[in-house]
């Protein structure tokens, strides 16, 4: 009966270290992130979330080749990873791999076409001033979002519609911008965009 109790305390013992490395590590923002990540890896070595997350620690940290690495560990894992494809796409795109982050991109649509992903292509795109594709990416991003949430990629919007010489749609987007709550009215690039536009 002792050794029962205490096979069911270790048991219950290692249930609680994993279920901490896993809690410690997922969404921590602390200086421990990538231990905490690495603990629970150490743990369950065939988890693609603990990768994952330890990548995401590594971004938080400015270590993008480790990132990158993890990232690709986790889509080993899981070739259906979505959010491992678009994370390391927008590695690849910090470190001028723009070829290789377009495929991840256009991976992490293929399998989850939500709204983040879109709108992450979108603002590749419109990073590498391909404003035509960035304008279909954003309205596909606004498109399947809540309503209160479009800010950043109306905007955005706007402005790719500005630098194709779609005046009156970048004016309708800016302005709309311009008046949700969470833009702040004086948002500066936006002011500075209707003046260009001849609308403030």
């Amino acid at each position: 009966m002792r050794q029962l109790l205490l096979g069911l305390a270790f048991a219950l013992a290692s249930t609680l270290a994993h279920a901490d490395a896993r809690s410690d590590c997922v969404g921590s923002f602390s200086s421990t992130a990538v231990q905490d990540c690495t603990r629970w890896i150490i743990q369950e070595p065939s988890n693609p979330e603990a990768y994952y997350s330890r990548g995401l620690a590594y971004d938080l940290i400015g270590k993008t080749n480790p990132a990158i690495a993890d990232f690709s560990q986790a889509i080993i894992l899981n070739p259906n990873y979505a959010n491992a494809y678009s994370s390391r796409a927008e590695d690849y795109r910090r470190t001028g791999k723009f070829d290789v982050a377009l495929n991840d991109y256009n991976k992490a649509v293929e399998l989850a076409p939500n709204f983040k992903v879109y709108g992450d292509r979108a603002d590749f795109y419109f990073g590498r001033a391909q404003y035509q594709n960035a304008i279909a990416d954003y309205t596909r991003a606004l498109d399947l979002m809540a309503p209160n949430d479009w800010f950043w990629y109306i905007k955005n919007r706007g402005l790719a519609y500005e630098k194709v010489g779609d005046k009156p749609k970048a004016i309708a987007d800016l302005q709309r911008a311009r008046a949700d709550p969470d833009s702040g009215a004086n948002d500066q690039q936006i002011l500075a965009a209707l003046r260009r536009l001849g609308a403030a």
